[in-house]
């Protein structure tokens, strides 16, 4: 095989991989050249195996115009970033950045249904099982590529105990593993695809910066198409068939500092989609991604931002921050935080208790649909239409109480209590 330009007499080979060669570049950088072997398990072709079975013409160059493909979906939709600095599909190549594997070569595994390995630990589980939460993301594990082992699966604390990696690091590479699935999941559905599961890797850049590593082809994922398992080519044809759909511009920021957030967010953003404002949502922490908490304040205008509405719990320091930095409404969404057995006291004073000429304007505690409602408001300002939809809201509140009150006085106030309580226990 030719390669690329890169390969010079400088350029040097660092390691020989089942489907990839790694080359060290004099700038640095790495060069990956992608090869025509796929892997499997017991000689038979499996994304969850790790042990060369086979050889097919022109894999590794799908392989790569698949990653190059899906990467660049991946930043640019979700702003994760990854190791990519260039590709050439002529030659198979493509230049990334120098990363450190997190745990030497852990592979962190999304599963969306129950398939494969994870029915062969749990025999009592069945094969297509739903396995995603109440939010849409997947269930995760993490494993070790030790192939004579059959690649272990490790817990979150024995991974940081063993000092792999670190409980930051553990749980940022979790977070982007389910917001990748989940963004892959809906890709595939519109190309008539039902994405199963995936493994993706992470590594830390030589500033220190965590990066979506190595690739994500078809060999690393499995699908059905009408109830049957994909091949390969088909997943290759299909997922290029993607176009991303034209989005609206966002009229409003839905932030937090944890994805242990989302539960008490999702409020704000049922009351968003009610009134049909359009709307970006993301995690941001205040104290640990203090660089996205700068980049969101400093654009949020020329977005065309019309709010952001920002939950936190503890410290609860980023609806503040963002307020800081921008001249957008920011408004703050105190939450309970099940860490610190709080009652989210202490986010509500933190949120309230700006200083004279940075205003933050806060909810009550866990009342993010409040926040939805008051940033509807806000969009509503200027737009008729979502006036409308506001007023209409408002006499559905006014029809529930008079409703209530009617049935009050006709079955009385203990009966009412006993339909109500049952109405509790049936919703618990």
């Amino acid at each position: 095989m030719v390669l690329s330009l890169y390969m010079t007499k400088d350029a040097k080979l660092e390691y020989k991989g089942k489907s990839k060669d790694v080359y060290g570049l004099p700038n640095g950088n790495v060069l990956l050249v992608f090869g025509d072997a796929f892997t499997g398990t017991d000689g038979k072709e499996d994304p969850g195996g790790n042990t060369n079975v086979g050889v097919k013409a022109g894999l590794g160059r799908k392989n790569l115009e698949i990653t190059a493909f899906l990467y660049n979906l991946i930043n640019s939709e979700l702003g994760i970033p990854t190791h990519i600095v260039s590709v050439d599909l002529k030659n198979n190549t493509m230049e990334a950045k120098r990363t450190a594997i997190l745990g030497g070569g852990l592979e962190f595994i999304s599963r969306n249904k129950v398939w494969g390995s994870f029915l062969k630990r749990n025999p009592q589980a069945k094969e297509g099982e739903d396995m995603t939460d109440e939010n849409g993301f997947p269930f995760v594990e993490v494993s070790t590529k030790d192939d004579l082992a059959g690649d272990p699966i490790f817990t979150r604390e024995q991974l940081i105990n063993r000092k792999m990696l670190s409980a930051k690091d553990y749980d940022t590479a979790a977070m982007y593993t389910r917001q990748i699935t989940k963004y892959l999941t809906e890709i595939f559905k519109q190309v008539g695809m039902e994405l199963i599961d995936m493994k993706m890797e992470f590594g830390k850049d030589t500033s220190g910066n965590l990066l979506l590593s190595d690739e994500i082809s078809p060999g690393a994922m499995r699908a059905l198409i009408d109830g049957k398992l994909a091949t390969k080519d088909e997943l290759h044809n299909r997922i290029l068939k993607y176009k991303p759909l034209k989005k609206a511009k966002p009229q409003v920021a839905v932030v937090m500092g944890s994805d242990s957030d989302l539960d008490v967010m999702n409020g704000a953003i049922q009351m968003l989609d009610k009134f049909g404002i359009t709307y970006e949502v993301d995690f941001v922490s205040a104290h640990r991604t203090p660089e996205k908490v700068t980049k969101l304040g400093n654009s949020a205008a020329k977005q065309g931002l019309f709010a952001i509405i920002a939950g936190a719990g503890g410290a609860a320091h980023l609806p503040g921050m963002l307020a800081a930095e921008t001249v957008v409404p920011v408004i703050g969404v105190p939450v309970v935080s099940k860490s610190l057995s709080s009652d989210g006291t202490d986010a509500l004073l933190s949120i309230v208790q700006m200083p004279a000429g940075v205003p933050v304007a806060t909810v009550g505690i866990n009342r993010a649909e409040n926040a939805g409602i008051l940033a509807a408001q806000i969009v509503g300002a200027s737009n008729p239409s979502i006036r409308a939809k506001l007023a209409a809201y408002k006499k559905e509140l006014n029809t529930m109480v008079y409703n209530k009150s009617a049935k009050l006085k006709s079955v009385g106030h203990e009966e009412y209590l006993k339909q109500r309580g049952k109405k509790k226990h049936a919703q618990n």
